[in-house]
């Protein structure tokens, strides 16, 4: 991805649960219940009214009172039900996860509606949505199924250029 994520909302919930959105449009609850115990660092957030205390600071979340913070790949997995990212490899792959199920879910497909639409498997759509790697073709034929059409792009120095034939 070209742009780094941000959360631009946060909204704490029962339970060290914590509603959020992203800048790239998903949105999800991140279950954090498990943080207190799992190193001494978050025991402050055990306190429901600490844990509560969580503001936005560019982008990132945070808890001023406890000099806590949380990477956003951290919470952006969590709150999209993605593997938890351990190298920017990985963050990458969970965006790129996203995207394609969120350009699902804008269309109003489900996987199996879009996997009758293309000739596969719903399997075979769960597969392209969870690779972090992909053939133009593969995704020229998924963005078809969905009804739309696939533009690639190359952005240098700040120009952006549609490049024809690929």
């Amino acid at each position: 991805m070209t742009a780094f994520i941000k959360i631009t909302h946060a909204e704490p919930l029962p339970g060290h649960r914590i509603d959020l959105r992203f800048s790239d449009g998903s949105a999800g609850i991140a279950d954090l219940a498990d943080l207190p115990a799992s190193r001494p660092v978050f025991a402050p957030l055990a306190n429901a009214t600490a844990f509560e205390g969580c503001v936005i600071e560019n982008g990132t979340l945070e808890w001023p009172e406890t000099g806590i913070g949380l990477a956003v790949e951290f919470l952006y997995a969590r709150a999209n039900g993605l593997p938890e990212p351990r190298t920017e490899a990985d963050a990458t792959a969970n965006e790129l996860a996203v995207s394609l199920r969120q350009l699902r879910k804008l269309a109003g497909k489900t996987q199996t509606e879009l996997a009758e639409s293309a000739g596969v498997t719903q399997a075979t759509v769960a597969g392209i949505e969870a690779r972090d790697d992909h053939k133009l073709s593969a995704l020229r034929k998924y963005v078809q199924s969905l009804g739309g059409t696939l533009e690639v792009v190359a952005e240098i120095n700040g120009v952006r250029y549609t490049l024809h034939g690929v």
